[in-house]
C-alpha cells in the first residue's frame, strides 16, 4: 500500500495485514480503522487518532505512540515491545495477552483497559492510570509502576515479581494470588511497595515474599493467607486489615500500625514488630513463637492460645490482653506490661518477666513455673490455681493478689510484698519467703512446710489451719496473726513476734520458741508438747486447755497469763517469773518450778504431784484445794506455816532461803514490769489503728465511701478508747507511785485486766482490717460481695470495754 499522509484521515479504512514500518503517521486518523495484524514497527503514531481501530495482533515494537489517542481501541495480542505509549488515551482499551515488555507507558490512561493475561515485564508505568483495570494474570515482572492510579484495579494472579510501586494508589484493588516475589534472575530484586496506598485492597493468597513495603497502607485491606516471608514492611499501616492465616515468617513490621488488624491463625515466627501497635488486633491462635515484639504496644489484643513462646517483648504493652491458654514459654517480657490482661491457663514457663506489670490481671491456672518475676508488680492479680513452682519473685509485689490454691512449691520470693493477698489453700512448701511482706494475708489452709520465712512480717495474716511443720519462723513478726489449728509441729520460732496471735488449737508440739514474743496470745487448746519456750514472753497469754507437757518455759516471762485447765506435766518452768498467773484445775504432775518467782500466782485445784518447787517465791499464792502428793517443798519464800500445813502430802526439805525477792510484798520492780507490758499492748493498739487508717485510705482512693464512713466510725472509737487506756496507765502510775506494797495486789490485777481488754479490742479492729481487705478484694467483682456490716467491731464491744474502764477507774483500793 502506498505511504499514508501525516494528519491525513482514514476512518474506518480496512488496512488489516498492512506493513507500514518505519512510517510517520503523526497525528493520523485511523479512527475505527481495521489495522488487525498490521506491521507497525517503528511506526510514528505520535498524535494519532485511533479511538476504536482495531489492532488485535498488530506488530507495533518500537513504535511511537506518545499522546495518540486509542481509546476503545483493541490491541488484543499486540506486540507493542519497545512501544513508546507515553500520555497515551488507552481508556476502555483491550491488550488482552499483548506483549508490552520494555514498553513505555509513563502517565499512560489505561482506565478500565483489559490486559488480562498481557506481559510488560520492564515495562515504565511511571504515574498511569490504570483505574477499574483488568490485570488479571499479567506479567509486570521488574515493571516500574512508581506514582501509578490502580484503585480498583484487577491484578488477580498479576506476576509482579521485582516490580516498583512506590507512591502507587492502589485502593480497593484486586491481588488474589498475585507474585510480588523478587524477580527469580535476581533474588536481590525486590518487589517495592514504598509508600503504597492499598487500603481495602484484596491480597487474598497473595505471594509478597521479601518484599520492600515500608510506610505502605494496607488498612482494611484483604490479606487473608497471603506470604509475607522475609518482607520488610516498616511502618507499615494495617490497621484492621484481614491478615488470616498470613505468613509473616522473619517478615520485619518495625513501627507497623495492626490496630484492629485479624491476624487468626497467621504465621509470625521469628517477625520483627518492635514498636509496632497491635491494639486490639486478633492473634487468635497465631505462632508468634521467637517474634521480636520490644516497645510494641498490644493494648486488648486477642492472642488466645497463640503461640508466643521465646519471644522477645521488653518493654511490650499487653494491658487488657485476651492471652487465655497462650503459649508464652522461654518469653522474654522483661518491664512488659499485662495489666488487667486475662492470662487464664496461659503458659509462661521459664519465662523472663523482671520488673513486668500484672496488676489486677488474671492468671487462673496460669503455668509460670520457673519463671523469673524478680521485681515484677501483681497488684490485685488473680492468681488462683496458678503454678509458680520454683518461680523467682524476689521483691515482686503481689498486694492485695489472689494466690488461693497456687502452687509455689520451692519458689524465691524473699522481700516480696504479699500485703492482703489471698493465699488460701496454697503450697508453699520449701519456698523461700525470708523478710517477705505478709501482713494481712489470708493464708488459710495453706501449706508452709519446711519454708524460710525468717524476718518476714505476717502481722494480722490469716493462717488459719495452715501447715508450717518444720518451718523457719525465726525473728518474723507474727503479731495479731490469726494462726487458729495451724500446724506449726517441729517449727523453729526463735525470736518471733506473736504478740495478740490466735494460736487457738495450733499445733507446736516440738516447736522452738526461744525468745518469742507470745505477749496476750491466745493459745487455747494448743498443743506444745516438748516444745522449747526458754526466755519465751508469755504475759497475759491465754492458754486454757493447752496442753505443754514435758515442755521447756526456763526463764520465761508468764505474768499475767492462764493455764487454766491446761497440761503441763513434766514441763520445766525453773527460773520463769510468774507475777499474777492463773494455773486453775492445771496438771502440773512432776513439773519443775526451781527458783522461779510466782507471786500470786493462783494453784486452786491445781495438781502439783511429783511436782518440784524448791527454790521457789510464792508470795501471796493461792493454794486452795491443790494436790501436792509427792510435791517437793524447800527453801521457798511466801508460804506461811498455815498454808504449808494444809499442803497435805508433800515433802519438804529443810534449809536457808537465798532467793533474790524477800518473803513478803510485792516489789516495784514487779509493778514496773506490768506497766511496762501495759504501754506494750497500748503500742500495739496503736499500730492496730494506724493499719485500719490505712485500710481506710485505700477506700478512698477508690470511692468506695459508704465503707470509709464505716471504718472511721470505728476508728474514732478505737482512738477514744485508747486514749482512756492511756490514761488509765497514767492514773495507775500516779497511784503506786503512793501506794503501799499491800495494795500492789489490786494494781497488779488492774493492770491485767486492762491489758487483756486491750489485746481484745486489737483483734477485733485486726479482724476488722482482714474484712475490709475481702471487701477490697471483691470491689468489681459480682459473684462475691461482702457487705460492710460484715466488719465487726459492734458497738456493743466497744461499750463492754469503756465499762471495763469506768469500773476500773472507780474500783476502791481497799476492796
Amino acid at each position: 500500500m502506498d505511504q499514508l499522509t501525516p494528519g491525513g484521515s482514514y476512518v474506518g479504512q480496512n488496512l488489516a495485514g498492512q506493513d507500514l514500518t518505519g512510517q510517520n503517521l503523526s497525528r493520523i486518523d485511523l479512527s475505527k480503522a481495521n489495522l488487525q495484524g498490521a506491521i507497525l514497527k517503528n511506526v510514528d503514531l505520535r498524535g494519532a487518532n485511533l479511538t476504536g481501530a482495531n489492532l488485535s495482533e498488530a506488530d507495533l515494537t518500537g513504535a511511537c505512540l506518545r499522546r495518540a489517542d486509542l481509546e476503545g481501541v483493541n490491541l488484543d495480542r499486540a506486540n507493542l515491545e519497545n512501544a513508546d505509549c507515553g500520555a497515551a488515551k488507552l481508556s476502555h482499551a483491550t491488550l488482552r495477552s499483548a506483549n508490552l515488555n520494555h514498553a513505555s507507558l509513563r502517565g499512560v490512561n489505561l482506565s478500565h483497559a483489559d490486559l488480562t493475561g498481557a506481559k510488560a515485564r520492564y515495562g515504565e508505568f511511571r504515574g498511569a492510570k490504570l483505574q477499574n483495570a483488568i490485570l488479571v494474570g499479567v506479567d509486570l515482572s521488574r515493571a516500574e509502576l512508581i506514582r501509578v492510579n490502580l484503585i480498583q484495579a484487577n491484578l488477580e494472579k498479576a506476576t509482579l515479581r521485582g516490580a516498583t510501586l512506590n507512591n502507587a494508589v492502589m485502593k480497593e484493588a484486586n491481588l488474589t494470588q498475585a507474585d510480588l516475589r523478587p524477580d527469580p534472575q535476581n533474588e536481590n530484586c525486590r518487589t517495592q511497595l514504598i509508600s503504597v496506598k492499598l487500603s481495602k485492597a484484596i491480597l487474598r493468597e497473595a505471594q509478597i515474599d521479601r518484599c520492600l513495603a515500608r510506610r505502605s497502607h494496607f488498612a482494611d485491606a484483604d490479606l487473608q493467607n497471603a506470604n509475607f516471608t522475609e518482607a520488610r514492611l516498616l511502618n507499615t499501616n494495617f490497621e484492621g486489615a484481614n491478615l488470616n492465616g498470613a505468613n509473616l515468617t522473619q517478615a520485619d513490621l518495625g513501627g507497623a500500625l495492626l490496630t484492629k488488624a485479624q491476624l487468626v491463625g497467621a504465621n509470625l515466627r521469628a517477625t520483627v514488630l518492635r514498636g509496632a501497635s497491635l491494639r486490639e488486633a486478633n492473634l487468635k491462635q497465631a505462632d508468634l513463637t521467637q517474634a521480636q515484639l520490644q516497645g510494641a504496644y498490644l493494648h486488648g489484643v486477642n492472642l488466645q492460645h497463640a503461640q508466643l513462646s521465646r519471644i522477645y517483648a521488653k518493654r511490650a504493652n499487653f494491658n487488657r490482653a485476651q492471652l487465655q491458654s497462650a503459649n508464652l514459654q522461654y518469653a522474654e517480657l522483661i518491664n512488659a506490661s499485662f495489666e488487667e490482661a486475662n492470662l487464664n491457663c496461659a503458659n509462661l514457663a521459664d519465662a523472663r518477666l523482671n520488673n513486668s506489670l500484672f496488676g489486677s490481671a488474671i492468671l487462673i491456672s496460669a503455668n509460670l513455673s520457673s519463671a523469673v518475676l524478680i521485681g515484677a508488680s501483681l497488684q490485685n492479680a488473680n492468681l488462683e490455681s496458678a503454678n509458680l513452682q520454683g518461680a523467682e519473685l524476689q521483691g515482686s509485689y503481689f498486694k492485695s493478689a489472689n494466690l488461693s490454691e497456687a502452687n509455689l512449691q520451692g519458689a524465691r520470693l524473699s522481700r516480696a510484698k504479699l500485703k492482703r493477698a489471698n493465699l488460701t489453700q496454697a503450697n508453699f512448701d520449701q519456698a523461700n519467703l525470708r523478710g517477705t511482706d505478709l501482713r494481712y494475708a489470708i493464708l488459710r489452709s495453706t501449706s508452709l512446710n519446711r519454708v524460710k520465712i525468717e524476718e518476714s512480717d505476717l502481722t494480722g495474716a490469716d493462717l488459719t489451719q495452715a501447715s508450717l511443720k518444720n518451718t523457719n519462723l525465726s525473728r518474723t513478726n507474727l503479731s495479731s496473726t490469726i494462726l487458729r489449728e495451724a500446724n506449726l509441729q517441729g517449727a523453729q520460732l526463735t525470736g518471733a513476734d506473736l504478740s495478740d496471735t490466735d494460736l487457738s488449737h495450733a499445733n507446736l508440739q516440738r516447736a522452738k520458741l526461744t525468745r518469742s514474743k507470745l505477749a496476750a496470745a491466745n493459745l487455747t487448746g494448743a498443743n506444745l508438747q516438748r516444745a522449747i519456750l526458754n526466755r519465751v514472753n508469755l504475759s497475759d497469754a491465754i492458754l486454757t486447755q493447752a496442753n505443754l507437757s514435758h515442755a521447756e518455759l526456763i526463764r520465761a516471762y508468764l505474768s499475767g497469763a492462764s493455764f487454766d485447765r491446761a497440761n503441763l506435766s513434766d514441763t520445766r518452768i525453773g527460773s520463769s517469773y510468774l507475777v499474777g498467773v492463773n494455773f486453775y484445775r492445771a496438771n502440773l504432775t512432776r513439773a519443775y518450778f526451781g527458783r522461779a518467782y510466782a507471786y500470786h500466782t493462783d494453784f486452786t485445784e491445781a495438781i502439783l504431784n511429783s511436782a518440784d518447787m524448791r527454790f521457789t517465791d510464792c508470795t501471796g499464792a493461792v493454794w486452795q484445794d491443790v494436790q501436792v502428793q509427792q510435791t517437793l517443798f524447800g527453801s521457798n519464800q511466801g508460804i506461811p506455816k498455815e498454808v504449808r500445813d494444809q499442803l497435805t502430802g508433800s515433802l519438804w526439805e529443810e534449809g536457808e532461803s537465798n532467793l533474790h525477792y524477800p518473803a513478803t510484798g510485792v516489789h516495784e520492780p514487779d509493778i514496773d514490769d506490768r506497766l511496762s507490758d501495759f504501754q506494750d499492748a497500748l503500742d500495739r493498739l496503736d499500730d492496730s489503728i494506724y493499719r485500719l487508717e490505712d485500710v481506710i485510705r485505700g477506700f478512698q482512693e477508690r470511692g468506695r465511701y459508704e465503707i470509709v464512713n464505716y471504718l472511721m466510725q470505728r476508728g474514732q472509737i478505737a482512738k477514744r478508747l485508747h486514749e482512756q487506756l492511756t490514761n488509765q496507765k497514767n492514773r495507775l502510775q500516779a497511784e503506786i507511785a503512793v501506794s503501799t506494797q499491800k495494795e500492789f495486789k489490786i494494781f497488779i490485777k488492774k493492770i491485767g485486766k486492762n491489758i487483756h481488754n486491750i489485746s481484745e479490742l486489737r483483734r477485733d479492729l485486726d479482724h476488722n482490717c482482714l474484712n475490709a481487705h475481702s471487701i477490697n478484694l471483691n470491689l468489681d467483682r459480682e459473684e462475691i460481695f461482702i457487705d460492710p456490716d460484715d466488719i465487726h467491731i459492734s458497738e456493743d464491744d466497744f461499750q463492754d470495754l469503756e465499762d471495763d474502764l469506768e469500773d476500773n477507774s472507780e474500783d476502791d483500793l481497799d476492796t
